[in-house]
């Protein structure tokens, strides 16, 4: 009986832990449409800023992530001349879902229960109310405590055009779901979520894991 106390005891203990060793990346969805040509030799590109990005100090943040990927990924800025791709971003954060939690009023929170009611213990043998409890089968009612939160859904959409024709060659759009409904704080992992595999498949959904930003 021991050895069954210690073992709960544990798994209580242990759970917490491993949560939080399972949230060292951030789940981002990203979706790609494309029809990259074969036979790029030379991929230099200009950024396509919009009115409203021109002198934005937010958006050149962004556009250096960018910028710092496609670089890595073979491309190079075009300071003259005539460029081979023009680069266009866009990028929002929007309200979510609601999630609303109640506390485990039945079950924690009655004195007479033992640890956990899927335990191994439930209810002790000196048990005074019999099987549904003080409140009668229905319980004590919706608490009034409810936690309320809300997420929100940050997304960053890149367009790679032809240059010269306008031609639509690279459509991908990384999308990622959290509690701060600050974009900054997720920009990094979306950026890298939209580059990995790129440029990957035309028409395809997926979920990418990406370390969390420091």
């Amino acid at each position: 009986m021991k050895n069954t106390l210690r073992s709960t005891l544990f798994y209580f203990l242990a759970l917490p832990l491993s949560l939080l060793a399972g949230c060292s990346t951030v789940t981002s969805q990203v979706t790609v449409f494309h029809e990259w040509p074969a036979d790029v030799k030379e991929k230099t590109y200009v950024f396509d800023k919009q009115a409203v990005q021109q002198n934005n100090l937010e958006y050149n943040s962004y556009e250096n992530l960018v910028r710092n990927k496609l670089n890595q990924s073979g491309f190079t800025e075009a300071n003259s001349g005539n460029p081979v791709f023009k680069v266009a971003l866009n990028y929002h954060t929007e309200p979510s879902d609601v999630q609303i939690s109640l506390p485990s009023y039945y079950g924690w929170n009655d004195p007479f229960w033992r640890f956990h009611r899927f335990g191994p213990y439930y209810r002790p043998y000196f048990y005074p109310y019999g099987f549904y409890g003080p409140y009668g089968p229905y319980g004590p009612g919706l608490p009034m405590d409810l936690e309320v939160r809300r997420w929100y859904k940050h997304e960053l959409d890149m367009l790679i055009s032809d240059a010269g024709t306008g031609k639509q060659l690279f459509d991908i759009r990384s999308s990622t779901e959290s509690m701060n409904q600050t974009l900054n704080t997720q920009m990094v992992n979306l950026v890298e979520s939209a580059f990995k595999e790129f440029p990957g498949s035309s028409g395809v959904t997926k979920k990418v894991e990406t370390p969390i930003s420091k």
